[in-house]
């Protein structure tokens, strides 16, 4: 899926059978938190390099680390604080969510995260 972002407003939309459809600010949050950037000119990479993201599943035990959630599959891994807050790509700041997590965490309805290290 291919997603166009105007830089200038923030707005991201992707092209579907019906249309162009404008996604929603908790959609563009969850796509920006783990996507692969790829501006005209430039060779694509992603946002999070690949070893890091190994690294950070391996640390989570290769499970959901929302409270109450222990899933292995579907496993996305999510910034602690945003990139567009300050937030790195460094393993502290990075946590392992299912993709039903993921996205209520975008949603705001999920703001406290528990991992097996103490975060």
């Amino acid at each position: 899926i291919h997603v166009h972002e105007n830089v200038a407003t923030g707005r991201m939309t992707v092209q579907t059978d019906h249309g162009e459809r404008e996604l929603s600010p908790a959609e563009s949050s969850r796509l920006r938190c783990d996507a692969i950037i790829c501006k005209p000119g430039e060779r694509n990479k992603a946002t999070i390099a690949p070893s890091t993201r190994r690294e950070v599943l391996a640390r989570d035990h290769h499970q959901c680390q929302s409270p109450g959630c222990n899933r292995t599959r579907f496993l996305e891994v999510h910034h602690l604080t945003a990139r567009t807050n300050g937030g790195t790509n460094h393993p502290d700041n990075l946590t392992t969510l299912c993709s039903a997590c993921h996205r209520l965490r975008h949603e705001h309805c999920i703001e406290r995260y528990v991992t097996l290290l103490g975060r």
